[in-house]
């Protein structure tokens, strides 16, 4: 019965409760779902704010249904009490713990690592002792230690039994000597970043220069160099986000700009993944919510905000992004239709095959 009750105090507790915290949106939009990843029913803005009703793994339920909390600031303690558990342990030598359900004169029978066992008295150094332990679920990213000083690092969404009294932590069958919330000190590389990015930058310029419609037209969209005024960090109390402008320009093949000519992005497949390879870039170094590319175009006069695209950082470590398509499935976006050279339809017929190698 006992190993019953930990399983259901496991699963009765992987949609956690958060009573009294909030959050806030902190890219351009986001989208709200009707399950953690499910159909998207509506767009929450920039700033706007909710109560967090419910928690999943990097998913908040709000009132209208569940965000990527990747792209928001949550108001949260580091871990949030959903019930009491009280129980029986007896602590080995090697680290592990028997959960005790019962005892005779000579044995302890209870659960080890998952699995029942009987074990006799005289082969237990310690007797069992009775802990009254608060059952949570983290909502930041926590470090289990060891009495040796090992460290186990735990996710937010993870269900441990914490002793209030004492401090230990019971999980994965063994009794942890405490549980540690490191705040976020190291900011991301914002150097490295602009490196990495320009360099990207150069190679698409480059692409684009060279291409066979360039040749036709006479000439070509080009990124403009990304500076440190285009890149700014997000602290999230959690990790950091990043937003990164990018403006894009006509120019003739001779290097002129042309001043008088509202530019449009030519094929969205290579716009895309060059968004992609930027949005890799800046995870990879450091950044761990989110990348928000904005993207601007000069309009005949001025450089003018058309959209963005947004990338979380939990769902490029599921691989979520790993492919053009992928990237264009699963990053956020909104962006004019203004913005492309083509209507859609064209694009389907252009983009189908290898007619992006062209």
């Amino acid at each position: 019965m006992k190993k019953i009750s930990l399983l259901l105090v496991f699963l009765s507790s992987v949609f956690s409760s958060v009573y009294g915290a909030e959050f806030k949106v902190l890219t351009k939009a986001t989208s709200v779902r009707s399950l953690p990843d499910g159909e998207i029913v509506g767009t929450l803005e920039e700033g706007k704010e909710e109560e967090l009703y419910g928690r999943f793994s990097f998913w908040g339920k709000g009132r209208e249904g569940w965000v990527n909390l990747d792209f928001t600031e949550v108001n949260l303690p580091d871990f949030t009490v959903t019930g009491r558990l009280n129980l029986r342990l007896v602590e080995r030598d090697s680290g592990e713990v028997i959960i005790v359900s019962s005892e005779d004169a000579d044995s302890i029978y209870g659960v080890l690592k998952g699995k029942p066992v009987a074990v006799s008295k005289s082969e237990e150094s310690s007797e069992p002792v009775e802990y009254e332990f608060q059952i949570a679920v983290l909502n930041r990213r926590g470090i289990l230690v060891s009495p040796t000083g090992r460290e186990l690092p735990l996710k937010p969404g993870t269900v441990v039994l914490i002793d209030p009294v004492t401090g230990k932590v019971l999980f994965s069958g063994e009794l942890w000597e405490r549980l540690e919330f490191k705040k976020v000190s190291l900011e991301p590389e914002v150097d490295s970043i602009l490196e990495e990015v320009n360099h990207l930058v150069d190679i698409f310029n480059s692409a684009k220069y060279s291409s066979p419609i360039a040749e036709r037209l006479g000439y070509y969209v080009k990124v403009l160099p990304v500076e440190g005024e285009d890149i700014s960090l997000v602290p999230t109390g959690d990790g950091y986000g990043v937003k990164l402008s990018l403006k894009y320009q006509l120019f003739y093949r001779d290097g002129r700009p042309v001043k008088t000519r509202k530019t449009r992005l030519i094929f969205k497949k290579s716009n895309f993944e060059f968004w992609r390879k930027v949005t890799e870039v800046c995870f990879n170094y450091g950044v761990t919510k989110f990348v928000e590319i904005d993207v601007y175009r000069y309009d005949g006069e001025n450089f003018k905000e058309e959209g963005f695209v947004a990338s979380s950082y939990n769902v490029y470590k599921l691989g979520k992004l790993s492919t053009t398509e992928d990237f264009m499935e699963n990053a956020e976006s909104e962006l004019s239709e203004d913005l492309w050279f083509f209507a859609d339809r064209v694009y389907e017929e252009l983009e189908d095959g290898d007619s992006e190698k062209r």
